[in-house]
């Protein structure tokens, strides 16, 4: 997430015609009830 905000912020720090302002967010939440470890499924590529 780091290396994104960096090249967000130099894009925006070479562009030298400003018109606007823009804000961006990137927003993480649960969409749902926590699933029992009866029902969840297993991902062959986890490391556990």
């Amino acid at each position: 997430m780091q290396n994104f905000r960096r090249k967000v912020v130099d894009i925006a720090a070479k562009d030298q015609g400003t018109e606007r302002v823009y804000e961006l967010n990137l927003q993480l939440f649960p969409l749902s009830q926590k699933i029992p470890p009866a029902m969840q499924k297993k991902h062959p590529n986890k490391d556990s």
